[in-house]
C-alpha cells in the first residue's frame, strides 16, 4: 500500500475513534465504502477504456 494510502487509513481510524456515538461512527464508515465503490467503479471503467 502506498504511503499516502496509509496515511488516508490513519486518517479514518482516528475520524472512527473521534466518532461520539455509534450513528456518527455509522455514518463515517458507510462514507468511506461510498469512497471505495466509487474508486472501484472507475478502476473498472479505464481498463475497459485501454483494453
Amino acid at each position: 500500500m502506498a504511503l499516502s494510502g496509509m496515511r488516508g487509513l490513519s486518517v479514518f481510524i482516528s475520524d472512527i475513534r473521534n466518532c461520539q456515538n455509534k450513528e456518527q461512527e455509522r455514518l463515517r464508515v458507510d462514507k468511506e465504502l461510498g469512497n471505495i465503490r466509487t474508486r472501484f467503479k472507475n478502476e473498472k471503467a479505464s481498463l475497459h477504456i485501454c483494453a
